[in-house]
């Protein structure tokens, strides 16, 4: 399997419940409430048969509207050239 999108999001949840980093100005051994319960995370895992279609996926979701260099996006096009 490959990590295509969400390393720093899943990386911002390991560091939390580590208590390396704060929310609302907490770190997760601060809190006093229960929040295990109130958290759900979802993982997609799609079904791709090549490099192609990641490199495609990777292009379809991240050129449109979210924030990422065009520079990022120009090297994954050209890998995706490669592909082909």
């Amino acid at each position: 399997m490959v990590l295509v999108d969400g390393k720093q999001r899943l990386e911002a949840f390991r560091r939390f419940f580590e208590s390396e980093i704060k929310i609302f100005g907490t770190l997760y051994d601060e809190f006093e409430d229960e929040i295990d319960h109130l958290m759900t995370m979802r993982f997609f895992v799609n079904d791709l048969k090549t490099r192609k279609e990641v490199l495609q996926w990777y292009v379809d979701l991240n050129a449109g509207g979210t924030v990422h260099t065009e520079a990022e996006i120009d090297k994954v096009r050209k890998l995706l050239v490669l592909e082909k």
